[in-house]
């Protein structure tokens, strides 16, 4: 049986590089994509789920009472990706969250975030396509990253303005930039794999990148 990926973005366009690194790992598999509105039927089945980027996460306890405005909500992407998380949680679904995807699997399982990292302190996180910001990764020994790219720092890109201030107390960090944002958590059961990072914007010059996608495949395939 050839296993169902969904992956929820904002737009076909949006998740296009999503979709492309996936394929690059020659692990084939039927894409289900799910943008803001969409209807999550009851019976609809699938076997891995990946939580692209995008805009804020709408008001709610999870943030912290602290500086910063909110961008780019859109409550509708929150209330999918919130049930997605539900089925894929119950049914021991592989998880991969990237960026928003990251953040949005933290406050589904009970930790908190930053509005704003800028005014909180952490500077030179808040990249744009016409202005890379990349920075190093500090990665903890025995962790699934450390498995990847067989070494301690990494260099990795910058596209986000929050951050995770609590982190889930059923993730591990694995990950941190070197001013000490969180970059990235785990969980061995289900397999969940946080990054803050973009590594499908990584595939031609990383081969930790593209190996992120093919250990994430290898996980829906293992199951």
């Amino acid at each position: 049986m050839v296993p169902v990926l969904v992956v929820s973005g904002r737009s076909n366009e949006q998740i296009e590089n999503y979709i492309k690194a996936v394929k690059g790992t020659m692990l084939g598999c039927l894409f289900k994509p799910f943008f803001p509105g969409d209807r999550l039927d009851k019976g609809f089945e699938f076997h891995g789920l990946l939580l692209t980027g995008g805009g804020d996460i709408a008001e709610g306890p999870y943030y912290e009472t602290s500086c910063g405005d909110l961008e780019g909500i859109v409550e509708e992407r929150d209330t999918l990706e919130f049930g997605l998380l539900e089925r894929a949680l119950l049914k021991n679904i592989p998880i991969l969250g990237i960026c928003r995807g990251m953040q949005i699997l933290n406050v589904f399982l009970g930790g908190k975030l930053y509005r704003d990292l800028g005014c909180n302190g952490y500077e030179k996180h808040n990249g744009t396509l016409e202005n890379i910001i990349l920075h190093q990764v500090k990665i903890r020994p025995s962790t699934i990253l450390r498995d990847i790219t067989c070494q301690e720092e990494v260099i990795v890109n910058s596209f986000h303005h929050q951050g995770i201030s609590v982190l889930s107390k059923e993730l591990r960090a694995i990950a941190y930039s070197i001013d000490g944002v969180l970059e990235a958590f785990e969980k061995e059961n289900p397999f969940i794999l946080g990054l803050q990072w973009h590594p499908e914007r990584m595939i031609e010059k990383e081969p930790f990148a593209r190996a992120t996608f093919k250990l994430f495949m290898n996980e829906i395939y293992g199951q």
